[in-house]
């Protein structure tokens, strides 16, 4: 015999914290066996997600300019908002220009911009280096070194000489494809195309300490995964995830499940942000004894 436990979850109804992170109280204690098995069924999600959030915000930007080598190192952050190629491509340009303008106050001698360009029918963003110093054909102005750093080299210390670690960097790099080699631009007829991916969140994470089990692991150093969530809607629709196999079921064992605690989570351990909507699923715990 089986005897079956079925949770609505709505997170509008959540006892404290938002609607990514929050505790709830059931109306009574359920009780398991050491043989019990639990479903995580019927989850519909809001895609409101933004293009940019604070989980990837960042580009870390290198200038340096021989013989003496001046170096500046600046974290360029985004607005976070929603962004199609275009409107991203305005974005990065106003912030590049707000700090090369900051060298160019201070260095009267060092005059440039980096410009990127969205192409729709390519789909590539094209960065590319302006030199704006005034010097005549025959000069030979010091080369200005620029670097937009991957992940691959920020995780080995490029940025500073400090290595990061993959759950800090909070960088734009999985957008623009710039991964394993650094973007490096050096001469006005120099420039790099990237291959614009905005949706980069594909896959998010729904935890819970109390009914996650032992046997389910991950290699981003991610513990109590309850479920694996795919984002396969379009931004500002309804993402609705459902079982449909007998398969996708967590061992819990013996418990006492009064209150749950729940995150919603991306593949670096932060926090989404749901903006005030709410998101809802179904438990199912199957208590069978017959095993």
């Amino acid at each position: 015999m089986a005897r079956l436990n079925k949770i609505f979850i709505e997170s509008f109804f959540k006892a404290s914290g938002t609607d990514c992170d929050f505790k709830i109280e059931l109306d009574e204690t359920i009780t398991t066996n050491e043989k019990s098995q639990l479903y995580i069924d019927d989850i519909i999600i809001p895609n409101v997600f933004k293009t940019v959030e604070a989980r990837n915000n960042k580009i870390y930007l290198t200038v340096v300019v021989p013989p003496i080598m001046s170096t500046y190192n600046r974290v360029i952050e985004l607005d976070t908002g929603y962004y199609n190629g275009f409107s991203f491509a305005d974005e990065l340009n106003k912030q590049l220009t707000k700090f090369t303008d900051y060298i160019g106050e201070r260095r009267q001698d060092l005059i440039f911009n980096i410009n990127s360009e969205y192409d729709l029918l390519r789909n590539t963003l094209s960065f590319k280096f302006l030199d704006k110093r005034h010097h005549n054909q025959n000069d030979n102005p010091d080369p200005i070194f620029i670097t937009i750093h991957s992940n691959k080299d920020l995780l080995n210390g490029s940025y500073q000489n400090t290595p990061l670690t993959v759950f800090n960097l909070q960088s734009i790099n999985e957008s623009l494809g710039n991964i394993e080699k650094s973007i490096t631009l050096d001469k006005d007829n120099t420039n790099h195309d990237c291959v614009l991916n905005l949706a980069t969140l594909k896959s998010i994470y729904l935890f819970c300490s109390e009914i996650s089990s032992n046997d389910t692991i991950s290699n981003f150093q991610q513990n109590n995964i309850i479920k694996k969530i795919i984002l396969d809607s379009a931004q500002n629709e309804i993402n609705i995830t459902q079982a449909g196999n007998n398969v996708d079921y967590i061992h819990i064992g013996k418990r006492l499940l009064k209150t749950l605690n729940f995150k919603l989570m991306d593949k670096f351990g932060s926090v989404l942000n749901l903006y005030g909507h709410s998101m809802s699923f179904s438990i199912t715990i199957l208590n069978n004894n017959s095993f």
